[in-house]
């Protein structure tokens, strides 16, 4: 009977453990909560004045000119430091939470195996035993 009882704590301790993440995901994904800040990523940006290059072989007022636009060329982000710590972030959350809910899932299959009764039967036939050739 003591079996029963931890087989029936385990199924419960295994569906809490199941039930907890998968609430915190569907909590992200609809809004209501954050997922962990795991990382920071910085934005990343091309600076268009460096690709300009330096200006060699120019005259002098060509040089001047060249250095006046230089300066107005805009830097240009690729990707979005914000962004990409977002994504990073659910991503490292959900794998996570993945790995609680499996740690779950094999907590309640072990309080499922001691609920059920297991039969051992035994062959009383021993040519059954034996492989047929």
């Amino acid at each position: 009977m003591g079996e029963k009882v931890t087989g029936y704590t385990l199924l419960v301790v295994g569906l809490i453990l199941i039930l907890l993440p998968a609430f915190s995901v569907f909590n992200i994904f609809q809004g209501n909560a954050l997922p962990f800040n795991f990382a920071t990523i910085q934005s990343i940006e091309i600076d268009y004045a460096q690709l300009a290059g330096s200006g060699e072989g120019l005259s002098g007022e060509q040089k001047i000119m060249f250095e006046k636009q230089k300066e107005s060329l805009p830097k240009q982000e690729i990707l979005n430091g914000g962004e990409a710590s977002k994504l990073v972030n659910l991503g490292a959350h959900i794998f996570i939470m993945g790995f609680f809910a499996s740690i779950g899932a094999r907590v309640a299959a072990i309080g499922v195996s001691l609920i059920k009764e297991q039969k051992v039967v035994a062959n009383t036939n021993p040519k059954s035993v034996i492989p047929q050739v």
